[in-house]
């Protein structure tokens, strides 16, 4: 019994110094799993920043555009508000001259031959201005629709956006919101 007894000490002595390597290269493994996990983070965040700073940019530049289509814009319509203006302010002046002849009245052919090609010009310059009123508020309907279309789209990938879907992604690779928009307006209101 006696030989019995170192025998069992070493063997307690071999298990407990195994039992420490083996908690010890847990904790290592544990470190080592820490460190690679707070390197995933770091990496993880500096792409996350990235895409954020790359996102920035788009906006900027989108913003840039969105700023000179709206010059445009308004430039566009001060001068259709001039045009428009103009070609009434022609009508009204040829209304006031057949007054003014109508105030002078004379029982003649050639008089009566007067007034007659005075209000078919006048009737020609009303008939035109309502033609081309009509041509732009009908493109302002197209215009409608494509704006109508193109919010409906932004609205959905804003929905999925907040929803955390990543059909968000899928739906903004399909289509850019206002990228259509902007590029059907610079056609219409080119830069002057």
């Amino acid at each position: 019994m006696a030989a019995l007894a170192p025998a069992l000490a070493a063997a307690a002595g071999r298990l407990q110094n195994e039992t420490c390597s083996s908690t010890a290269g847990a904790g290592r493994q544990f470190q080592s799993w820490k460190i690679k996990a707070e390197r995933a983070k770091k990496v993880e965040f500096i792409r996350t920043a990235e895409k954020l700073k790359a996102q920035k940019s788009d906006f900027r530049v989108e913003y840039r555009l969105l700023e000179e289509l709206e010059h445009s814009m308004t430039v566009s319509r001060k001068m259709e508000k001039a045009k428009i203006l103009q070609q009434l302010s022609k009508i009204q002046n040829n209304v006031k001259r057949l007054q003014q002849q109508l105030k002078d009245v004379k029982p003649t052919p050639e008089f009566v031959d007067k007034i007659k090609e005075m209000m078919e010009e006048i009737e020609n310059a009303i008939n035109a201005f309502k033609e081309e009123q009509r041509q732009i508020y009908q493109q302002l309907l197209k215009e409608e629709k494509a704006v109508i279309n193109e919010l409906s789209l932004f609205e959905r990938k804003v929905e999925l956006w907040a929803l955390g879907s990543s059909a968000a992604e899928e739906v903004g690779n399909y289509h850019q919101p206002g990228s259509q928009l902007i590029k059907h307006w610079k056609i219409i209101y080119p830069k002057k």
